[in-house]
């Protein structure tokens, strides 16, 4: 069986979402409200999944 692909999201994605600026979510980040990000080139990318559900935690409804 093959492994399913991880689906993704980056900071501008995620700052979209929140309405907040990249220092924010940096901030978010820092304190341990976030999870961690992996690098990838030049960018920081979450998974997508982890993210619903740490904004869901901190309150912010989403529509998947």
């Amino acid at each position: 069986m093959q492994e399913q692909k991880k689906k993704l999201i980056g900071m501008r994605e995620i700052c979209a979402l929140v309405d907040r600026s990249w220092m924010t979510i940096e901030r978010w980040v820092e304190d341990g409200k976030f999870p961690p990000y992996e690098k990838v080139g030049n960018s920081k990318v979450w998974i997508r999944a982890d993210i619903i559900e740490a904004l869901r935690a901190r309150g912010v409804n989403i529509d998947e």
